[in-house]
């Protein structure tokens, strides 16, 4: 992997696949388990990123962040361990 890259964009593909097949296209309230919130969605995110992503040894997914508009987000970081 060339300096400065942390993991290669084809590593994230199943995350696209993810967001396409659960939220493209739908009513949030119909898919999630709970009020779909930026700070909810960026959680939930977050939790599956770090249970389905296989990344390179050594990456983890650290934060997670939702933008609802290009000015405003919301971010889940992950607890210190």
């Amino acid at each position: 992997m060339p300096p400065g890259f942390v993991v290669d964009f084809a590593e994230l593909a199943p995350l696209g696949a993810y967001l396409a097949e659960t939220f493209d296209h739908r009513d949030l309230t119909e898919v999630v388990d709970v009020p779909p919130t930026s700070e909810n969605l960026a959680r939930l995110l977050y939790d599956w990123c770090a249970s389905n992503l296989s990344l390179p040894s050594g990456v983890r997914v650290d934060s997670v962040r939702v933008s609802e508009t290009a000015s405003t987000f919301a971010e889940y970081t992950r607890a210190c361990q």
